[in-house]
């Protein structure tokens, strides 16, 4: 006899198929960058209008980018350097960091990974310039 399916399979995330991608590239350059960094956490996506500056520790382990005033991410990882290259062209579509339990086991060595993402955003502070002294 055979178990039931649970009718909420359906909805709980899975291994990829293809297994873990730590980003996706475009032919041609995209407005926004999508952020995932835990599939239980919040997204961001900001827009590569307010890239301002970015930074790598020239190694492939980590990449910091610096939207303005609006948000700041610290991304570490291995291999990474594609990723930077990817950026710096505007082509870079989604990065999300590497889960264990969803995206299966890395097989591929030289792929990129991404481990952490750390977003720093803005949202409750003022504009820089129209801070109000107490």
């Amino acid at each position: 006899m055979s178990t039931p399916e649970n009718p909420l399979d359906k909805y709980r995330k899975r291994a990829s198929p293809g297994g873990y991608k730590a980003f996706q590239a475009a032919e041609t350059p995209v407005p926004r960058l999508y952020l995932q960094a835990r599939a239980a956490e919040a997204k961001e996506a900001p827009s590569y209008a307010y890239l301002r500056n970015m930074t790598t520790d020239g190694f492939g382990d980590m990449i910091a980018l610096s939207f303005g005033d609006v948000m700041r991410v610290k991304l570490a990882g291995k291999n990474l350097e594609a990723l930077f290259e990817a950026l710096l062209l505007q082509r870079v579509q989604w990065i999300k960091v590497y889960e264990p339990e969803y995206d299966g086991e890395i097989t591929d060595e030289a792929a990129p990974v991404v481990v952490t993402m750390e977003i720093d955003a803005f949202r409750d502070r003022p504009p820089a310039g129209q801070e109000t002294a107490h």
